[in-house]
């Protein structure tokens, strides 16, 4: 899976993220970047609406994920099981939702529960960041497989 085939398929699956205008930037096996304009996802005081930049980091979690099963043939329903978001300032501009793998080491087992027909869990961390590359959030996933 690519960056453009996984672009088709998020707007596919998931139809709020076309009103979001989710782009995604790059796609690699450790790594998954998607950015969003502010304008679609803004709140009443010209900021990045709160629910939207976690719905934003979840795509790009979830998308991460997905795409690393997709292209190791794990075909399970891939759903989220807890997150959080902590909010360290107000984001004025485009955003980008940088996802990785929280844990590494945490991918092999993962799989090898999906692979003897257990349910497993994975856990993703995705910062959300503006102007260069300042932190503006951090969202902690746990995806269920």
């Amino acid at each position: 899976m690519n960056a453009s085939e996984l672009q088709a398929l998020i707007r596919s699956r998931i139809p709020v993220a076309d009103f979001m205008q989710l782009e995604v930037r790059s796609l690699t096996p450790d790594q998954v970047d998607i950015s969003a304009p502010l304008e679609p996802n803004r709140n009443v005081h010209g900021t990045l609406f709160g629910g939207s930049g976690t719905a934003i980091a979840l795509v790009a979690a979830w998308s991460l994920v997905h795409a690393r099963m997709h292209t190791q043939g794990l075909l399970q329903p891939l759903v989220v099981a807890q997150q959080s978001t902590q909010y360290f300032k107000p984001v004025t501009d485009r955003v980008l939702a940088r996802a990785v793998f929280a844990h590494p080491q945490a991918w092999g087992e993962f799989t090898q529960r999906l692979a003897q027909g257990q349910r497993a869990r994975v856990p993703v961390q995705v910062e959300l960041q503006q102007h260069e590359g300042q932190t503006a959030a951090r969202v902690d996933a746990l995806f269920a497989a």
